[in-house]
């Protein structure tokens, strides 16, 4: 199921489990109010939420379950609580060495509730889970699987579409496609809002994502040089992240968020 804790949990979807009117309005109401699906996803609008409602399905955690494993790379559900109570643990000290974050010690921050939901971030990134989540009773979740949960934040309208194309056109890896492969690719994009010091691409690293910032101010340090700052503007997108399409390649510059937030189209290899 996909409430077994950490990495050896099987990763699985489900069909959507039935639901009756109060349901659908617990799950949306929970989705709104979910402060970082809405200041970080583009056109988080009620027929997008409706759909990611419509495709969730219920599970029960017994207590002392732990549904989400600090630092693990499988992110595959968003979970919203129905009943029950979960701890939510993460790193109070952390030591970061090339790259790598060692815990030193981990502390309860906060519990999450009925109408509370988690697992979001993980899944819009590819990035290792930020805290352990562990039911404290037991607990009964609706559950939201990852190719799902993109797929209904990648709808776009064909204006929209269009646009995503054209960008998709200044990609160098990508300009030689032909129409109808770079409107398939502009599908796959997804739309985030990042937040200052955001690492985009990591230098000396391939990356999982190729990234077209379309908004906002970056720093970009490459080795041996002092950092540059960069805007990227819809008339002027830059693309960072091109070696997470090329195998054996590696970004050639660390490139972080400088303003206080950005707009971000995000391709997963």
């Amino acid at each position: 199921n996909a409430v077994g804790g950490g990495a050896a949990r099987e990763v699985r979807t489900a069909q959507p489990s039935p639901k009756a009117p109060e349901d659908e309005r617990f799950i949306t109401d929970a989705i709104w109010n979910n402060s970082n699906l809405s200041s970080i996803v583009g056109a988080l609008d009620a027929e997008r939420i409706q759909a990611l409602a419509s495709l969730a399905w219920k599970e029960q955690v017994l207590a002392g379950t732990e549904i989400i494993k600090e630092g693990d790379m499988i992110a595959d559900y968003f979970y919203i609580v129905q009943s029950g109570r979960f701890e939510v643990r993460v790193p109070s000290k952390v030591v970061d060495v090339a790259g790598d974050v060692n815990v030193v010690e981990a502390s309860q921050v906060s519990t999450c509730g009925p109408g509370g939901s988690f697992g979001e971030l993980a899944l819009l990134y590819a990035a290792p889970r930020a805290a352990t989540i562990e039911a404290l009773e037991d607990a009964g979740v609706w559950v939201i699987d990852r190719s799902n949960f993109k797929n209904v934040l990648m709808q776009t309208s064909e204006a929209t579409l269009e646009t995503y194309a054209g960008l998709i056109g200044r990609v160098e890896a990508l300009a030689h496609l032909p129409p109808e492969m770079r409107r398939a690719l502009a599908r796959a994009l997804v739309e985030v809002h990042c937040r200052r010091g955001q690492v985009l691409a990591r230098q000396g690293e391939q990356g999982s994502d190729l990234c077209i910032v379309i908004e906002g101010e970056l720093s970009v340090a490459g080795e041996g040089a002092d950092a540059s700052t960069v805007e990227a503007t819809p008339a002027a997108a830059q693309v960072f992240g091109e070696a997470a399409l090329q195998a054996g390649a590696a970004s050639p510059a660390t490139v972080t968020v400088a303003s206080a937030t950005a707009r971000v189209l995000t391709l997963n290899r």
